[in-house]
């Protein structure tokens, strides 16, 4: 993601296009305007608000107006634990990538099993 005044600049440009204040984009995102005339002046966000802010300004403004990747993107928008085994996923071999599979697998079946065998 930028950051400095790239982010500011990126920031300003979609607000402008969007007719957004600072006082209307902080209230959608639950802070003062101070704290958004901070994110335009020192190009930083919270990584808690990233996410939101690409949803905010899209589908105008996409992930690279932001200097994102779309798979960044994804990412953020995951839960912490998918975050986790993602993590744990990629730092495996690749045999150890095909044993994990291969029980997820197994375990996603064995749950559909027990999810229908208590409707029926």
């Amino acid at each position: 993601m930028f950051s400095g005044p790239r982010l500011g600049e990126a920031l300003t440009q979609a607000m402008r296009a969007k007719g957004v204040t600072q006082a209307c984009l902080a209230k959608e995102f639950g802070v003062t305007q101070p704290s958004v005339s901070d994110w335009i002046k020192h190009g930083r966000i919270h990584k808690k608000h990233v996410l939101r802010l690409v949803q905010f300004f899209a589908p105008d403004f996409g992930p690279d107006h932001w200097g994102l990747e779309e798979s960044a993107v994804d990412l953020l928008a995951t839960s912490p634990e998918a975050r986790r085994l993602l993590l744990i996923f990629q730092a495996l071999p690749s045999e150890g990538r095909a044993a994990v599979l291969a029980v997820a697998e197994a375990l996603q079946e064995y749950c559909k099993g027990k999810k229908k065998a208590a409707i029926s």
